[in-house]
């Protein structure tokens, strides 16, 4: 493929300026990237409901640090950049669906038949603000083989949702990411404007956007995991991790991140309840890899990105929760000189991770 510039590819790097914060200036309808980038020296700011981050290193410190905080807490960091996550979003759904199902089934046994509920109609009653992120394609519904059902975030890297906007959008440096549930959008030139950009779904060098699909079943995934499994017939937990990724000559791109779940049943729906919290410490461990070359060169193996970001190995102890997520190295996208060019995507060859349950372990393992 042919080799971007080096002016382009430059700004692909993860490091970032900062928010333009002008209170004199009336703010634009449709703001373009320039317009939402400037040059303080602020780690964290906002416009236009979209979080800005000085680089990759406190994008992913304020990723582990908002991981650990209550819902309460994180919604408190939030306004304070006039900000709303779909991490929040999904808890907002997860509140108004207890309340609602709290007050459907009240003095109904959480054991009721399927058939009973369907006759009462009331299976697959939902709050007004769960239709309306269905509809917007934020969330999901997953239909058990048992008729029971259960819902999750759509965005690819649920890991990325404590600070994405409605639309999947977060920038680092200088450079807009969205992430969809299929693919990564990279936006590298100021005069585009952010609607044009969430408008295009295939790459356009003319634009700056660079879009990579993500096809978790090829050779370039190191997925495995997310299979439930049942502490009870009402209480079940899981451990995933995503690994996906993709590259041309001048781009490569990763997406890596560790998911536990702890759900529990009651009136056929599966749903992270304060009432079950099995997940008590992670730990893991992994070595990744990935080529660069050029014309008639030599096939150079790297080791490293150099990307600031939290690498292996590592150990969170979360002492009870039902649902944690988190960023791992490499993730994101970098780019590289000519005549140097990535003939292949990054591998991450080898892992081990461990997921404690209060004594009951999940173990993921490769290579």
């Amino acid at each position: 493929m042919k080799i971007l510039n080096l002016k382009l590819v430059a700004i692909i790097f993860l490091s970032i300026n900062l928010l333009l914060i002008s209170s004199c200036k009336k703010e634009e309808l449709v703001p373009n990237k320039a317009n939402l980038i400037s040059k303080n020296n602020i780690e964290i700011t906002s416009k236009n409901g979209i979080l800005i981050f000085k680089n990759k290193k406190v994008l992913n410190k304020e990723i582990i640090k908002l991981s650990k905080l209550s819902a309460k807490e994180r919604e408190n960091w939030e306004n304070t950049y006039s900000f709303l996550s779909q991490e929040r979003i999904f808890e907002q759904i997860n509140k108004a669906e207890i309340e609602l199902e709290n007050k459907l089934f009240n003095g109904i046994d959480e054991n009721i038949s399927l058939n009973k509920i369907k006759q009462l109609g009331l299976y697959d009653k939902h709050s007004s603000i769960y239709d309306k992120y269905i509809k917007k394609d934020i969330i999901e519904q997953i239909y058990e083989k048992d008729g029971s059902y259960s819902y999750k975030l759509t965005v690819i890297n649920p890991a990325l949702s404590y600070v994405l906007n409605i639309d999947g959008i977060v920038i680092v440096n200088d450079t807009v990411y969205q992430y969809t549930s299929n693919s990564i959008k990279i936006l590298t030139k100021n005069n585009t404007s952010i609607d044009e950009f969430k408008n295009t779904n295939t790459t356009n060098k003319k634009l700056g956007i660079f879009v990579f699909p993500q096809n978790l079943k090829s050779n370039h995934g190191w997925s495995q995991g997310g299979n439930w499994h049942y502490k009870t017939s009402k209480k079940r937990y899981s451990l995933y991790v995503h690994g996906y990724s993709s590259h041309s000559s001048s781009l490569l791109n990763s997406s890596f991140y560790i998911e536990a779940k702890g759900q529990q049943k009651k009136w056929w729906s599966w749903k992270y309840r304060n009432s079950y919290r099995p997940i008590y410490r992670i730990v893991g461990n992994w070595k990744y890899r990935y080529v660069i070359t050029y014309n008639n060169g030599p096939f150079v193996t790297k080791y490293s990105v150099s990307d600031n970001d939290y690498h292996s190995p590592f150990a969170y102890t979360l002492g009870g929760s039902n649902h944690c997520k988190f960023y791992l190295a490499p993730n994101g996208s970098w780019g590289i000189s000519s005549p140097w060019y990535y003939y292949d995507g990054i591998n991450v060859y080898y892992y081990r991770f461990t997921c404690d349950f209060y004594s009951n372990y999940i173990h993921l393992n490769r290579g």
